[in-house]
């Protein structure tokens, strides 16, 4: 997650988030502010698979994200949290 390259980061956050690899969790939080928004949307959708309430926090601040791609990732993995813990 500390690549040079943010195009590393993206597909590292990818497959954490793919392999539900909660232990991952502060360091895609470190992400979440980054400044390249694919980044973020990719971040966002990783927590959002790791179907853990420790990422709501983190999810309800992305809502406010300034890029409309990233909000929507936001929805949808608030979505998938609140499902996980119904």
């Amino acid at each position: 997650m500390r690549d040079e390259y943010w195009q590393v980061r993206l597909q590292a956050a990818r497959a954490l988030g793919r392999l539900q690899a909660v232990g991952a969790l502060p360091g895609l939080a470190a992400l979440i502010t980054h400044p390249i928004s694919n980044l973020r949307k990719e971040v966002v959708l990783a927590l959002g698979e790791l179907r853990h309430a420790a990422a709501r926090p983190l999810l309800q601040q992305a809502q406010t994200d300034p890029d409309p791609e990233v909000r929507k990732a936001a929805r949808i993995a608030l979505a998938q949290v609140d499902a996980a813990s119904a």
